[in-house]
């Protein structure tokens, strides 16, 4: 006989909410999430990346309390009382604040997580890093998992140097063409959180192999109807001994309705003591250069503002406007000679000055609509302008020229490319708050242009002009493009899969050719799945497929001889590269420990790649010269692994690791060539809180050699330490700062290639020891911040050139490595 189970008694009960920040409306993932009769836990849950939780248990009974607990790391402990009466509870949003008195009392670190891990990225918290007040951005990154950062500043996302970086959510094709230069010049103090998204969904466009580095620089975006009319801001000051000088201001000012906020950076950097030195080798003939001294100065800027308008609780119209410059200046001085069966051939003295500038502007608006049924239903309708021009003047001078023909040359070269965006998103909840669908639309014009000259003249007095190369190339590309992608939770699993599709129609104009055209249509699949363990630990696997589009950069066709003895060029004819990734990742954290450890597999075809060879002048058939370009030339794979691991031993103390190693192999038909080898980097550090509350760090950075396909990098480590102070009830913070190389002298940076008839050895010097001195200063009323919209224009897809420090010498062929 079956038995009447009284409703309410045995039944299924279930509670379901949302944890969001008190100050932000951030969602609030990886909280525990109990539910106690007594001291008995009846029931559990870890809340997912939208920070969701549902709690159920067959054992739970009507009309009976139930105690609710909620803790994170770092956050005040909620506890609530709970009663089954209708089988379900739904709580709602549920607001988490910071523990001031747990942060106050430890004075560091360790009382926030500095890592996060969600189901498609990793947050490291910027802010909350001692060393973030006298470190620069490129600095930090080597703090970051999945980010390398190796000694000539030369930085991979996920094991790929193609990603993309975005500012507060936002594209930036300035800081994406020229990421390394513009880190080691920004203050780590302008930014909060880094993002590193190795899984970018659906709604991303599929450009970038190694997935979106994303800086939060804002300091937040409050979800709270009612802000706090006033102003805040911070003013930093700084230097080093190399010598560079930075300033900045960030600012937010509301009042109403109206908000607005200013973050805006300024510096100078001098760098002198660098020497370049290069031994080609080519049948019997070997060519030495020797470029000393080199001497580099740059002057960057940097500004962002947005401002937003709440109409209501339902309606927000946020502006944005961001500009950007990175000046160079180089000259140089230096040597060639070549001996041909060991006897002399030809020698020359150069005098070269390169100047050059960097810069970028972008303007955009969005709309968005919150829907009165749910706070995640919402719709975004954005534009967005950005234009990006790029300058250099090479201007060589060659004297005591013996055994050769060489005249002086001017090489001036003008790059840039606009874009007009359009997109519309709109997500909503699917029954529950638990499960979201978001599908959009996007339309993207976007115009490419070169126009280059080379001239050439009689001796080194720029006077007389023997002859004139140049150029006119221009790139138009319409992308349209359609997405929807799933996101939810159940269980103890966080699930993400979407699917987008991309249509591209390309036409190219080329001086004294017709013009072509070129369309084609790629789907670009992801997803990815996060099981929860337990309480402290969960582990997911992510698939996706990411497009490379070639940049102006690799596509222009002009052929530059800012070197007498090479020339470069790109390759209008590149075709796009497919990618594929597939990760599995382990997460583990608990009051003094955090363990994150991945480890993957990536593999792509027809792999655009700079590549080397030697062969004769197009102008000159009698003349050999070394030549670098572009093609679709590469087919590699990779399988390697990465950790983070932070450990807080005791309250004042904080030890950390990051690390990672990838084993690749790379070919090409074309080149009929191949290489292969483990590639690895690894990063160890200390913070210790001592007595007058002194905050003192160490960092050891060290990397192997690694390889590409013509050859391999030198390898590289280092050391820096720094001890901070603040002042007026942490109002003032002084920082200290240095940075050296563990070698003899200047810090030494070797690079060997070689092709089927030509190898290429170089090596920089550069002085990189160096100590700093940061000032900050915090002024105004707190939790002021400028709401912006949850959603905007992100265009990720197309890549760009040359990403590192050192510019001088000839590029071998990279392949795509890591995970």
């Amino acid at each position: 006989m079956l038995a009447l189970v009284p409703v309410g008694v045995f039944a299924q009960n279930r509670a379901t909410g949302r944890l969001i920040d008190a100050n932000t409306s951030a969602p609030e993932s990886g909280a525990v999430v109990q539910l106690l009769e007594g001291e008995t836990v009846r029931a559990y849950a870890i809340s997912d990346s939208l920070g969701v939780f549902t709690l159920t248990s067959p054992s739970l009974r009507g009309e009976v309390p139930y105690q609710l607990l909620i803790a994170n790391l770092g956050r005040k402990t909620i506890q609530q009382e709970i009663v089954f009466k209708s089988g379900e509870v739904n709580l709602g949003d549920i607001l988490l604040e910071d523990d001031q008195e747990a942060l106050e009392s430890s004075k560091v670190v360790s009382a926030r997580k500095l890592i996060k891990m969600d189901v498609d990225k990793v947050t490291y918290d910027v802010a909350e890093d001692v060393d973030s007040k006298a470190s620069t951005v490129l600095e930090m990154l080597r703090k970051v998992p999945m980010v390398t950062v190796d000694g000539q500043d030369n930085i991979t996302v996920n094991g790929s140097s193609n990603f993309k970086v975005y500012v507060d959510g936002k594209p930036n094709e300035m800081f994406s063409s020229n990421p390394s230069k513009i880190f080691k010049a920004m203050p780590a103090s302008a930014v909060k959180n880094i993002e590193v998204i190795t899984n970018p969904g659906a709604k991303y466009d599929a450009e970038g192999t190694g997935g979106v580095l994303n800086l939060i620089t804002e300091r937040g975006a409050d979800g709270k109807s009612a802000l706090p009319d006033g102003a805040n801001g911070t003013l930093t000051l700084g230097g080093t001994s190399q010598p560079d000088v930075d300033g900045g201001l960030y600012l937010n000012v509301r009042k109403g309705k109206c908000s607005m906020g200013l973050n805006s950076n300024a510096g100078y950097q001098f760098m002198r003591g660098i020497s370049y030195k290069s031994v080609q080798q080519s049948s019997d003939l070997e060519v030495t250069s020797l470029m000393d001294p080199v001497k580099q100065r740059a002057p960057w800027t940097f500004s962002n503002l947005n401002a937003s308008f709440e109409a209501d609780t339902l309606n927000i119209i946020s502006l944005s406007a961001g500009f950007h410059y990175w000046g160079m200046r180089e000259q140089i001085g230096g040597a060639t000679d070549a001996l041909m069966a060991s006897a002399p051939l030809y020698s020359f003295g150069v005098d070269s000055k390169v100047s050059g500038a960097y810069m970028g502007f972008n303007a955009g608006v969005d709309y968005q609509h919150t829907f009165p049924a749910s706070k995640q239903q919402m719709l975004t309708v954005s534009y967005r302008y950005s234009l990006n021009p790029t300058t250099t003047l090479s201007r060589s001078g060659y004297i005591d020229v013996v055994g050769t023909d060489m005249p002086s040359r001017i090489v001036d070269t003008d790059q840039r490319g606009s874009d007009h965006t359009v997109q519309v998103d709109f997500t909503t909840p699917l029954k529950s708050e638990k499960h979201t669908l978001s599908s959009g639309v996007k339309f993207i014009y976007r115009h490419n242009r070169s126009n280059d000259v080379n001239t050439f003249y009689d001796g080194s007095d720029f006077q007389t002009v023997i002859r004139e190369e140049s150029d006119r190339y221009n790139h138009y590309n319409y992308i349209a493009a359609a997405y929807s992608e799933y996101a939810g939770s159940f269980w103890k699993m966080a699930l993400k899969a979407g699917l987008r599709y991309e249509y591209t129609f390309q036409r190219v104009v080329k001086t004294g050719e017709p013009a072509y055209d070129a369309h084609y249509g790629n789907f670009v699949p992801n997803a990815s799945i996060q099981f929860n363990i337990g309480p402290t630990q969960n582990i997911g696997l992510a698939y996706n497929l990411r497009i490379r589009r070639p940049g102006i950069s690799q596509l222009d066709p002009f052929i530059s001889r800012a070197s007498a003895t090479s020339i470069s060029y790109g390759n209008s004819d590149l075709k796009p590269e497919n990618s594929h990734s597939l990760k599995l990742e382990y997460h583990y954290f608990s009051q003094k420990v955090v363990v994150n450890a991945g480890v993957g597999y990536r593999f792509g075809k027809g792999g655009i790649s700079q590549y080397t060879f030697y062969a004769e002048d197009p102008a000159d058939a009698s003349v050999m010269l070394l030549h670098t370009t572009y093609g679709n030339i590469v087919n590699s794979q990779s399988v390697g692994l990465n950790y983070f691991i932070s450990w807080n031993p005791w309250k004042d103390t904080r030890i950390y690791s990051s690390g990672e190693g990838a084993y690749q192999w790379i070919a090409s038909k074309e080149l009929d060539q191949s290489n292969k080898g483990f590639n690895g980097n690894i990063m160890v550090g200390v913070q210790q809180t001592i007595p007058w509350d002194l905050r003192l760090s160490a960092n050891f950075f060290g990397m192997t050699r690694r390889y590409n396909l013509q050859g391999w990098d030198g390898g590289f480590c280092g050391l820096s330490a720094g001890i901070s102070k603040s002042f007026l009830d942490d109002r003032l913070s002084v920082s200290i700062r240095g940075f050296t190389n563990l070698n003899k002298g200047k810090a030494r940076f070797r690079q060997y290639s070689s092709g089927k008839d030509f190898s290429l050895n170089t090596e920089v010097r550069v002085p990189i020891r160096h100590i700093g001195l940061e000032l900050s200063w915090s002024f105004g009323k707190q939790n002021v911040q400028v709401k912006k919209t949850n959603r905007s224009i992100t265009n990720d897809d197309v890549m760009e050139g040359s990403r590192g420090g050192t510019t001088s010498g000839a590029s071998a062929a990279t392949g795509q490595g890591g995970m």
